[in-house]
């Protein structure tokens, strides 16, 4: 795997160890290993993610740099409420309770 050179494998590892956020200090972890010259299921091998998992992050960075290893939005279980409704809602609760209610 070819890794482009927008960080030095220092700064690669110290960007990991200094990561707060175990998901991104992961990727960097990953992404050091294939800069090191590993294969893709080497890196898998020692990383946990899947080997097109490895190769998604490698490429991600080649074109984003650093925030091709953010998390994207979109990913997940999508909330029961749209925002509109959440809005609503909110502005119900914080109402307090109508007579009519009788609570």
């Amino acid at each position: 795997m070819k890794v482009v050179a927008h960080h030095s494998e220092q700064e690669l590892e110290r960007l990991a160890s200094r990561e707060k956020r175990a998901d991104l200090a992961k990727r960097l972890r990953a992404l050091l290993l294939a800069k090191q010259g590993f294969t893709a299921p080497e890196v898998a091998t020692c990383t946990g993610f899947s080997r097109r998992a490895v190769q998604d992050w490698v490429a991600r960075y080649n074109q984003e740099g650093l925030n091709g290893l953010e998390t994207r939005p979109g990913r997940g279980r999508k909330g029961p409420l749209t925002a509109e409704e959440a809005e609503r809602f909110r502005r119900r609760i914080e109402a307090g309770a109508l007579p009519e209610e009788s609570v």
